[in-house]
């Protein structure tokens, strides 16, 4: 290399000082890349529980479906550069997301894409897919069952109860509706000697008496 460089200078008739310098640049060159090798090499590392982010969540609710079981995802993602570069990187560095257009009710697998800082390698991703389980949102009527707690004052009998309304409406995942035995509120008789009248929080419960959800103000149950 060196004795090409030195017939190119001799035949554009350069100056004798003007080899050295090109000699020294090479040197200068060769030396960095060694640096770079020894002080500052090539090394991996793992960014754990990097959070995926759901891109078109609001049309998959247009379309009448609902993401259930599971709505947070995380990956671990090994990326490599130098190693200044990459002890810098944190996971807010790395971004990392999932497209829901176009899934179906059911299981889906659904790839992930991820960004790449600048110098830096993503090398892999685990998972490289995330499972979402996407159900259809309906509405059914349920029955308003009242649970009676504590014992009247004594001389006094529990009378018949007046429940409004006898019915509520219960909208969520398929899966989950389909789950409701019935909605329950419990009201407090204990010491009574008059009329008790409440309104009282309600919940949905299966066969076995498990809370499935319950209501808010807005009488929309939450999950």
């Amino acid at each position: 290399m060196i004795d090409f460089l030195k017939g190119i200078l001799d035949r554009s008739k350069i100056t004798r000082n003007t080899t050295p310098k090109i000699v020294a640049i090479l040197f200068a060159l060769v030396f960095w890349m060694y640096v770079m090798g020894e002080v500052n090499p090539e090394t991996e590392i793992v960014l754990n529980d990097i959070k995926v982010q759901l891109l078109n969540v609001e049309e998959l609710k247009s379309s009448g479906l609902v993401i259930i079981d599971q709505k947070d995802f995380n990956v671990d993602v090994k990326v490599a550069g130098r190693r200044n570069e990459v002890y810098q990187i944190s996971p807010k560095d790395i971004k990392v997301t999932a497209d829901l257009r176009g899934f179906n009710q059911g299981v889906n697998s659904i790839p992930l894409e991820i960004s790449q800082p600048v110098n830096i390698t993503i090398k892999d991703i685990r998972p490289q897919q995330i499972k979402v389980r996407l159900d259809k949102v309906v509405q059914k009527q349920k029955d308003v069952e009242i649970v009676r707690n504590g014992i009247a004052a004594q001389g006094y009998e529990p009378g018949d109860m007046t429940i409004t309304p006898r019915q509520i409406l219960v909208e969520g995942p398929e899966t989950k509706v389909n789950s409701v035995a019935k909605v329950i509120g419990e009201i407090n008789i204990d010491g009574s000697k008059e009329n008790v009248r409440n309104d009282v929080p309600l919940k949905a419960v299966d066969d076995e008496g498990k809370e499935i959800c319950s209501y808010t103000q807005s009488k929309k149950c939450r999950h």
